[in-house]
């Protein structure tokens, strides 16, 4: 047959094939259809037609092309191959999936199709069989680029991020510079600790692309990860705009469609401008946690809520959503926004983090499957294993503090004492900084406190794993838990044989390979201990180091903190976050039957002052009532605190080391104690300084204890200065105490694994005195758990 351009339909093809390898795919288009024009029966040339439209983007009209292939030709493999690319874009995987099976059914050797297939059981989460038919395709072509990149998605998928990386590395051997391997490479290494190379691939992946909104991600998640905020928002935006634009050209093209007469066309333009929404998503999910991180939560409360319009399952969007509005103290709809994020997380969803899900509940065994579920996603156990097993025989125990908070920190500022009180002969002491430290004298102080300060900041995860493991660390203690710039991949490649959660995060961490959680009875009491993962260390006193050296300045007057001359003054320096409207209405019931009394408050940002002076006014309280303090240093923050007359805690989240900044400027502490570690931390201060009368177990009790003391200002007087006086003799503030508690609970968790015993739930016995320590011993077993008892005058641990 010959054509109007005096060319063979065969020529034509030959000619329209060549064109469609230079990448001319719409003029090679336009040639398909000449040839069709005249012979419409060739299967081979609507095949190729299909894949031409495929790479355009218009998939519903090459999801046609194909099936007029397929009823011409039924038993063609390559156009079943096809079909099922077509379908997965359209979102029709299990319709793909049917579709490569029967292409290999017709092909065996049919290497494409297996990795396809692949690609369909991942987004059907099939892993493992995912897994195993991209390592089918790479049995029949071993050069096979797209198998190699598929096999590493799937081993992704499965938590095996190392072997993940081999994959991806191999797909960029065989086919250097591709754009999608680079950036799935990319989030594999972040995953992985390596975020310095994870945004070289990203920036290389651009450089092919500059609109490939998978790697414009990729660089966000990377420099997120690297603290460069505001590069990353960048990032994020560019992603976002690129997706919208190309959700809004699926979009007209589809209504183009629909104006021409050709509504199963238009479908297809529509179901591609929906998948692009969704790809936008995850750049408003990032673009949220920049914002968060930036201090801009009113802006993050609308990322979050853009992306999950856009993806109502998207991974823990809806809860950090909710944090965010708590951060602004935004409290629209709070009730229902908080029981959806709790029942998704009941149901097994990735609905949150684990540290915002702390403001939503105070059920320790909610919180416990939300980590469990969190922990697995985003910082799975590596294998195999660094530390092999066997003990070290060390003569002493090797601590090591792995955190980022060695600074002007709460953290700091509570344990610095510790850290220079550790008796050498005891303990051998390093430190490893996530953070390069912080300068001044604060920051000089920390880091002098150790026999070794090691700046790991630039370090990956594995890096850093390594290095605890040439240094034969006994026990790794990790300060952190979730809160920002956690590095918890460190731990999970157990480098050290004992690896302990201490202080940094109150509540389960969820993970396998977390041994030991410090605690005392009242945060967790003995009947709890089945809502952690981790086995329970208890303290005697309290769980929280205190620093006995900490400034106490003079009060500063209450016109320079901003107050009122006289007037009963209510505060709560925790943050934003943890008020809720349950806690606030009692706030304002007490300020408007306390005459002249005001709240004051830390009041993050001017969304936040904004909203609660709103929310003051909606309870019928004066707005200005509410003072809001400016961060200050720390020790001018202590100078101004002295001049509160009592400090309101919050639930289910309650104050931690700014409780207890409160207890030191002698300022009584009212709390309502919850189920959950977060929720009994205030509590656990308040026993150790024997002040039981301001812990209470329900928000009626709460109010009720504090009109009492508001209606007799000479009580709360008298506590204020019993305060003071129990401060200087409390074990609260000891602090070689509580280090010598702290070192005995180190010592039962080492002499039980040098003995090759498994972890064991135990309790330190209170110490007699602070003379210069000597070793313990262990003695017979009682019960259940191992009993260690001192040789005074160290602390003991006995069974629990």
């Amino acid at each position: 047959c010959n054509t109007a351009m005096g060319m063979t339909a065969d020529e034509m093809l030959q000619q329209a094939m060549s064109l469609h390898r230079s990448g001319l795919r719409a003029q090679a288009e336009a040639l398909y259809r000449q040839i069709l024009h005249s012979e419409p029966g060739r299967a081979p040339v609507h095949i190729n037609l299909g894949a031409a439209l495929m790479e355009q983007g218009r998939s519903q009209e090459a999801l046609e092309c194909l099936q007029r292939a397929l009823r011409l030709d039924p038993d063609n493999a390559i156009a079943l191959n096809n079909l099922g690319n077509v379908l997965g874009e359209l979102d029709r995987s299990v319709e793909a999936l049917a579709s490569y099976e029967r292409a290999i059914q017709l092909n065996p050797n049919y290497a494409n199709a297996f990795s396809n297939r692949s690609q369909a059981l991942l987004a059907l989460d099939k892993l493992e069989e995912a897994l195993s038919s991209a390592e089918q395709a790479l049995r029949i072509d071993p050069h096979s680029a797209a198998a190699s990149n598929n096999r590493g998605k799937a081993l992704a998928a499965l938590g095996r991020d190392a072997a993940a990386l081999q994959c991806f590395d191999r797909a960029l051997e065989l086919q250097p510079g591709w754009s999608i391997a680079l950036a799935n490479r990319s989030s594999v290494l972040l995953r992985l600790g390596r975020p310095e190379v994870a945004l070289a691939d990203a920036e290389q992946a651009l450089r092919g692309d500059p609109r490939d909104a998978r790697a414009l991600n990729a660089r966000g998640g990377a420099l997120r990860a690297l603290q460069r905020y505001p590069e990353a928002l960048r990032s994020f935006e560019q992603a976002v705009a690129r997706d919208r634009t190309l959700s809004a050209a699926h979009y007209n093209h589809g209504m183009t469609l629909i104006d021409l007469g050709q509504p199963a066309l238009a479908l297809g333009s529509f179901e591609q401008a929906a998948r692009a929404a969704r790809d936008c998503a995850e750049a408003h999910y990032g673009r949220g946690i920049a914002l968060t991180q930036l201090r801009r939560p009113h802006e993050a409360v609308m990322a979050f809520d853009r992306a999950t319009e856009l993806q109502p399952d998207l991974p823990y969007a809806r809860g950090l959503a909710l944090h965010s509005r708590l951060q602004t103290a935004d409290w629209r709809h709070y009730d229902a926004l908080r029981l959806a994020v709790i029942e998704a997380c009941a149901h097994g969803q990735l609905a949150d983090e684990p540290f915002s899900f702390l403001t939503a509940t105070d059920s320790a065994d909610a919180q416990l499957r939300c980590a469990r579920r969190y922990a697995a996603d985003r910082h799975p156990i590596r294998s195999p294993a660094l530390w092999n097993g066997v003990p070290y025989r060390h003569a002493r125990p090797r601590v090591a503090y792995l955190s980022g908070d060695f600074g002007e920190h709460p953290v700091s500022h509570l344990m610095v004492g510790v850290f220079e009180c550790h008796d050498r002969e005891q303990v051998e002491v390093t430190a490893l900084s996530l953070r390069t430290p912080t300068p001044g004298e604060f920051g000089r102080r920390v880091g002098g406190a150790f026999d070794r300060f090691i700046d790991v900041s630039n370090r990956s995860d594995l890096d850093i794993a390594y290095l605890v493991q040439e240094l034969r660390i006994d026990v790794l203690v990790d300060l952190m838990g979730y809160t920002r710039g956690t590095r918890l991949g460190v731990l999970a490649h157990r480098p050290a044989p004992l690896q302990v959660s201490y202080l940094g995060y109150p509540g389960t961490l969820g993970t396998p390979y977390i041994d030991y959680l410090i605690a005392d009875r009242t945060v967790i009491p003995q009947a709890n201990q089945a809502s952690y993962s981790e086995v329970i260390a208890y303290l005697p006193d309290c769980f929280q180091a205190n620093d006995a050296r900490r400034a106490l300045p003079r009060p500063c007057s209450r016109a320079v903190a901003g107050l009122p001359d006289e007037g009963v003054v209510l505060c709560s320096f925790s943050t934003t976050s943890k008020i809720n409207p349950p806690v606030f209405d009692i706030w304002c019931g007490l300020l408007s039957d306390t005459p002249g009394s005001v709240l004051w408050l830390l009041g993050e940002g001017e969304s936040a002052r904004v909203n609660l002076r709103r929310e003051a006014e909606r309870r019928g309280v004066d707005p200005r009532r509410l003072v809001f303090a400016e961060r200050l240093p720390y020790e001018r923050h202590l100078a101004r605190l002295q001049l509160a007359d009592l400090f309101l805690d919050t639930l289910p989240f309650n104050a931690g080391a700014t409780a207890s900044d409160a207890l030191w400027a002698a300022v009584p502490v009212l709390t309502c104690s919850g189920e959950a570690f977060a929720s009994r931390m205030a509590a656990s201060l308040l026993h150790s300084l024997n002040l039981p009368e301001l812990i209470t177990a329900t928000l009626a009790d709460y109010e009720r204890v504090a009109r009492c003391l508001l209606d007799d200002p000479g009580r709360l007087t008298a506590l204020k200065q019993r305060l003071g006086v129990q401060r200087a003799t409390s074990s609260l503030f000891d602090t070689a105490r509580f280090c010598r508690h702290l070192e005995a609970a180190y010592h039962a968790m080492w002499r039980r694994a040098e003995g090759g015993e498994r972890p064991q739930s135990f309790a330190v016995d209170p110490v007699l005195a602070v003379d210069p320590v000597v070793a313990i011993e262990p003695v017979a077993a009682a019960g259940p758990a191992a009993v260690v008892t001192p040789a005074l005058p160290i602390a003991a641990a006995s069974a629990c």
